[in-house]
């Protein structure tokens, strides 16, 4: 069944979100997400959405291309994936907003599968990526 939670309100002023990442066995550190919802106002809400939810809670880097993009967005939670990822094609999947920004180095995108094919899965851009890297 769906979540109870739909996406949530949100205002539109930016908000930030702190992440607990694990480095590595015996390092843990913080990951500080400035969401500014004038950008993107429906991935604004969805984010807010998924980690209101925990979706993010032990998660981990599932791709990361040095210099490009660190990508995270499958929960560890089978239940959560489940709702959100194996619910059939495109059941939770955003419309594609217009772009406002670049994917300039540091800033936070939905990945997407297609067209209008946003669901879960963030990435940090490594660096200022206008398109796909040369090393692929």
């Amino acid at each position: 069944p769906p979540s109870a939670i739909a996406d949530a309100a949100l205002p539109s002023a930016p908000y930030r979100v702190r992440l607990l990442v694990q480095l590595d066995p015996a390092t843990t550190g913080t990951l500080d997400i400035e969401v500014r919802p004038a950008w993107a106002p429906a991935a604004a809400r969805r984010f807010r959405t998924l980690v209101d939810l925990g979706f993010y809670d032990g998660s981990r880097f599932h791709r990361v291309l040095p210099g490009y993009v660190a990508q995270f967005g499958i929960s560890a939670d089978p239940a959560l994936n489940k709702e959100w990822l194996l619910c059939g094609k495109g059941c939770r999947a955003m419309e594609d907003e217009p772009r406002t920004e670049k994917n300039s180095k540091g800033t936070v995108s939905f990945a997407s599968g297609g067209k209008n094919g946003r669901q879960t899965q963030v990435f940090i851009n490594l660096g200022n990526n206008g398109g796909a890297p040369d090393f692929l």
